[in-house]
């Protein structure tokens, strides 16, 4: 929002310039100034809210939906004994029954306590994760993975992607371990 205010105090700055600068009359100048705001305003909205922000948002709540729908599906799917790493432990773990480790620390001991260098600098609730650790637990599956887990060697070798399995139009990814013979 203060980008916003910002913008538009630079566009007054620069119309007073123009007006002050320019030896034409204030109506030619608001023909050309008004059409001008316009096309600036329509661009602003057009590369936040429905480009970026809406677009986020938009994303967000998909991924939400898209949680419940791997919850069920693992309900379904999975042998009770079998485990989940996931990247947020809520909806997942609610609809699947499993247990989850979560990913990020929330309700893991482990990850919680693990000390992060420049806590605080990075998204909030996101900075604290262990992938040498998700790893040696061995889940059978992992839900949207952080690209630090994702391009370890062991998972590459150990995980094959099932998000076509579970999902249509995904923005999630889904992975199961792989059978000690594959």
């Amino acid at each position: 929002p203060v980008i916003y205010l910002l913008i538009a105090l630079g566009l007054r700055d620069a119309y007073l310039a123009l007006r002050d600068k320019l030896a034409v009359s204030p109506r030619v100048l608001q023909a050309i100034s008004y059409p001008l705001l316009i096309i600036i305003v329509a661009g602003i909205y057009w590369g936040s809210a429905v480009r970026g922000e809406y677009n986020f948002v938009f994303i967000i709540g998909k991924a939400d939906k898209q949680r419940i729908e791997v919850g069920r599906w693992l309900h379904q799917n999975a042998s009770p004994t079998e485990t989940v790493s996931v990247l947020g432990a809520g909806a997942i773990p609610y609809y699947s029954g499993l247990k989850c480790l979560d990913t990020l620390g929330l309700n893991d001991l482990h990850i919680a306590h693990k000390p992060v260098a420049n806590l605080g600098q990075g998204a909030a609730g996101h900075e604290k994760y262990d992938a040498d650790y998700i790893l040696a637990q061995r889940p059978t599956f992992i839900i949207e993975p952080l690209p630090i887990l994702a391009s370890k060697t062991e998972f590459l070798a150990s995980y094959r992607p099932i998000t076509h399995l579970i999902l249509k139009n995904p923005v999630l990814t889904a992975y199961q371990r792989k059978a000690e013979k594959e």
